[in-house]
């Protein structure tokens, strides 16, 4: 598939959901984001006790989440035998549909809910797994996982998994890492002073800049709870600040003396590999952070494209990522 150099304007189809996208924006959209590691999947099934008849992905978007899941099963020799795709967007419930394809996927009936994460739409205990992938933030926390505790049986998985692009460095290149942080403080002190309104208009303010750190998974309701911190300094639970943003509000969840918390380096499992300017600016522009034209004729800008062009003419971006797993009581 032939996708073109120059960044797209990535319409969406609601100003309620802000991901409400057609299928062929999904398709840049995906283009300008780590892909999901295989070892993601098989790590949550290993986790995953008794069985797995059921599995339901809130907030699926395209369904890349649900995808990713159904081949590890598959792979695993145990398919899933029923698996929910939901999302608040009509559209993308549509793109979902047109993108798996039965025929890939024959052990397993697919069923498709346009309904938003914190409906209760499930029978309470019919839900073996239900996951969310960089879509819990869009939620009210609360509800959300009320909603999804009452849809789990008994011993149940919820698993959620989240990454940061404006958290990422640049590995190798100095100058350029340099220059992108330079670059994001310009971009949104800009976007403040002029008022703009950004994709976090539409998110609570408690449960930005914090990973996953932000979703309860209270003692009374959960066991066998684990966090895990992907390319963050060993220890360091607290999610690193994006570029160029204010200090988060929100408190973080994470209760040390009864959940797991665990630090791997994957540098080159979730990263953006082989970056030219150009591909960081389609980046950025999938992000609905509000780039414009300002943004590409700043100095900051030519500056980012300089360290680039000097550094061989692309870059590796080191994607920071957190997940989460725990089993209902």
């Amino acid at each position: 598939m032939h996708f073109p150099a120059i960044a797209l304007s990535y319409p969406t189809d609601s100003k309620a959901f802000p991901f409400a996208f057609k299928a062929d924006v999904w398709t840049h959209y995906l283009r300008s984001r780590p892909a999901y590691p295989d070892s993601l999947w098989h790590e949550w099934l290993e986790y995953h006790q008794g069985p797995l008849n059921t599995a339901h992905e809130l907030g699926t978007g395209c369904g890349i989440g649900a995808a990713g899941l159904l081949s590890a099963s598959y792979v695993k020799g145990h398919p899933i035998k029923h698996m929910i795709l939901s999302d608040p967007s009509e559209s993308n419930v549509t793109t979902a549909q047109e993108l798996l394809n039965a025929d890939d996927y024959p052990d397993t009936k697919l069923s498709f809910r346009q309904q938003r994460g914190e409906d209760s739409f499930l029978d309470p205990g019919s839900v073996d797994m239900a996951f969310a992938c960089v879509c819990l933030h869009f939620t009210d926390i609360e509800t959300a996982m009320a909603s999804i505790h009452a849809s789990l049986r008994p011993g149940g998985t919820v698993a959620s998994v989240f990454y940061g692009v404006l958290n990422a460095s640049i590995r190798g290149n100095e100058r350029a890492d340099a220059a992108w942080d330079a670059f994001g403080q310009m971009h949104f002190k800009r976007v403040s002073e002029e008022k703009i309104e950004t994709i976090f208009a539409r998110i609570k303010s408690s449960q930005i800049g914090l990973g996953l750190n932000f979703v309860p998974l209270d003692r009374d309701m959960w066991t066998d709870v684990k966090r895990v911190f992907v390319n963050l300094p060993e220890g360091q639970a607290e999610w690193p600040r994006e570029m160029g943003l204010p200090k988060p509000s929100g408190r973080s969840r994470i209760d040390s003396e009864y959940e797991s918390l665990e630090w791997r380096s994957d540098p080159d499992g979730w990263a953006l590999k082989e970056y030219t300017a150009e591909r960081i600016k389609e980046t950025l522009m999938s992000m609905l952070f509000e780039f414009d034209e300002k943004d590409w004729q700043s100095d900051e800008w030519r500056e980012l494209e300089a360290a680039v062009k000097e550094g061989g003419g692309t870059v590796h971006f080191v994607v920071p990522a957190t997940m989460i797993l725990a089993r209902k009581k």
